[in-house]
């Protein structure tokens, strides 16, 4: 269900205007309770999003969609007209990997939504991906996840400042809640008018960002329906 479209989730909102088997139908095809439907259809809107209060979502009503990846289209040689390409939108010289050699193996990944939050609050990184909804292995992207994404959605990227993701050093390895900055790393994509670069930064870094920064996190589909759909409901 994590890779449910949009289009999905604004059908089960319709049905929950028409009849009453909107309960039955929802909760078969998302695995929410009773109590956590009634709570997601009952809330006012929100204008922000997180424990923190500190990420507004961008990405509505249309959400970014990855498509299944083998996992080597932009790394372990890749797709060199893709490569190329994205070389050009960004300008990238280098994509600059330096000794993070683990973020390049090939690891395929399935179809999924992304979404994007932006934030004006002056704080650290960690706060703000904190700010996310589920565990951090659900906020991170593969490497070729990403470069994948700024080829297919330079549009959904701040052209102001800061782009941020998050990445595991090794996707084949899980990640430790209590420690996470152990198997993260953040991607970052700074850009300045027409010039872009693209860094990477430890996700403990006590660095505070002022200004205004896109976050973007793979999709939690459950905390999608009871966070943001009621957003879809007027």
């Amino acid at each position: 269900m994590e890779n449910a479209s949009l289009a999905l989730i604004e059908e089960l909102i319709k049905r929950a205007r028409k009849n009453d088997e909107f309960y039955d139908f929802l909760k078969k095809v998302s695995n929410l309770s009773n109590e956590d439907i009634h709570k997601m259809m009952s809330n006012q809107e929100p204008n922000y999003r997180g424990k923190d209060n500190v990420l507004r979502l961008l990405s509505y009503p249309r959400l970014p969609e990855l498509k299944a990846l083998n996992g080597g289209e932009f790394v372990a040689g890749g797709d060199s007209a893709k490569i190329a390409t994205l070389m050009n939108i960004y300008g990238f010289k280098t994509l600059n990997l330096h000794d993070l050699e683990g973020i390049k193996k090939v690891v395929p990944t399935k179809r999924m939504l992304a979404r994007v939050d932006e934030t004006y609050v002056r704080t650290t990184r960690m706060t703000v991906f904190s700010s996310l909804p589920g565990n951090w292995n659900e906020k991170c992207f593969t490497f070729n996840q990403v470069l994948a994404y700024l080829y297919e959605y330079s549009s959904w990227i701040n052209k102001n400042g800061l782009t941020m993701f998050l990445v595991r050093k090794n996707p084949e390895q899980g990640i430790e809640e209590k420690c996470p900055q152990e198997n993260i790393i953040a991607v970052n994509l700074y850009s300045n008018s027409s010039n872009f670069s693209l860094s990477f930064d430890s996700l403990d870094s006590p660095t505070v960002f002022p200004g205004h920064r896109y976050i973007v996190s793979p999709l939690n589909f459950k905390s999608y329906l009871e966070e943001d759909s009621k957003r879809l409901v007027r």
